[in-house]
C-alpha cells in the first residue's frame, strides 16, 4: 500500500470540507449541533475533551492509526501511594502504552517534577514520546485525517459493512473507487472514510486520499502505516 502516484487537485469544495473539519476542532467553547466540547472516538472509553487545536488535531491523528488499540486522556498517574500530574494523551499500542507530550505547549516543569513525571510514566509502564506543532501538522497526514474525521458519522448499513470487509478479505487492498464498484454503493468514499474512523478499515494517510487511494481491512493493515515522526525515550 505505498503505490507512488500523482495527487489530484482538490477542488474548492474539498478545501472549504477540510477547513469546515479543521474549525471543528478549533473551538471547544463554542456549543452548537456542529461543535462540542469533547471528542468521542470507538478509541475511547470516554470522550476527551478538547483542549489546543494541536492537542486536538493529534487526538484525531491516534484515532485514526490502525496501530493504536485504544487512546485515552491522563490527567496524572499513581506513583508510590501519590499521583503526579502529566495530563497527556496515553495510546496502546501492540507492543505497550505511549504518552504523548507535546512539547510547545506543555506545563514548565522543573527537574524535580520533570523527574516524577519520568518515574510516574516507568512505574506504569509507559513510554514517553515527545512530538511537536511541526510532526501533528505534518501533510498530507493531517488533511487526510481532518477528511476522514469530516466523515466520521456517515452512516454505514451493517449489510453494506459485512459487504466491503469481503471484498478486501477476497480481493486484498483495493482503490475506494473499485471497491465501490464491487459492493455497489453510492458513496464509497464516504463509507469509507466512516470505517476508518470506526477501526474497520485502514489507509496509509502518508499517500494522498481520493478514489484511488488504496484501502484494507485494520486487521491486514501493515504496522508501518501511519506512525507519527516523533521520538520516544524507551
Amino acid at each position: 500500500m505505498t503505490e507512488n502516484r500523482k495527487s489530484s487537485p482538490r477542488s474548492r469544495k474539498d478545501v472549504v470540507s477540510v477547513r469546515v473539519a479543521t474549525a471543528s476542532l478549533h473551538e471547544p467553547g463554542r456549543r452548537n449541533a456542529l461543535i462540542e466540547d469533547h471528542i468521542r472516538t470507538p478509541k475511547a472509553r470516554s470522550a476527551i475533551p478538547k483542549q489546543s487545536s494541536t492537542f486536538n488535531k493529534l487526538v484525531v491523528r491516534l484515532a485514526i492509526d490502525p496501530t493504536v488499540k485504544s487512546v485515552e486522556y491522563v490527567d496524572s498517574l499513581p506513583l508510590r501511594g501519590d499521583r503526579v500530574d502529566i495530563r497527556m494523551l496515553v495510546a496502546e499500542r501492540d507492543d505497550g502504552k505511549y504518552a504523548y507530550d507535546l512539547v510547545d505547549e506543555r506545563l514548565a516543569r522543573d527537574l524535580d517534577l520533570e523527574g516524577l513525571v519520568l518515574l510516574a510514566l516507568e512505574e506504569n509502564f509507559i513510554k514517553l514520546v515527545e512530538i511537536d506543532r511541526t510532526q501533528v501538522n505534518q501533510q498530507p497526514e493531517l488533511s487526510n485525517c481532518l477528511r476522514i474525521w469530516q466523515n466520521r458519522n456517515y452512516s454505514v448499513a451493517d449489510s453494506t459493512r459485512s459487504a466491503i470487509e469481503e471484498a478486501l478479505c477476497a480481493h486484498g487492498p483495493l482503490p475506494i473507487k473499485k471497491l465501490g464498484q464491487i459492493v455497489g454503493i453510492a458513496s464509497p468514499f464516504r463509507a469509507t472514510c466512516a470505517l476508518i474512523w470506526q477501526g474497520v478499515l485502514a489507509i496509509d494517510i502518508s499517500q494522498p486520499l481520493d478514489r484511488d487511494a488504496l484501502v484494507a481491512r485494520t486487521a491486514d493493515f501493515p504496522d508501518q502505516s501511519v506512525q507519527l515522526a516523533a521520538h520516544a525515550r524507551v
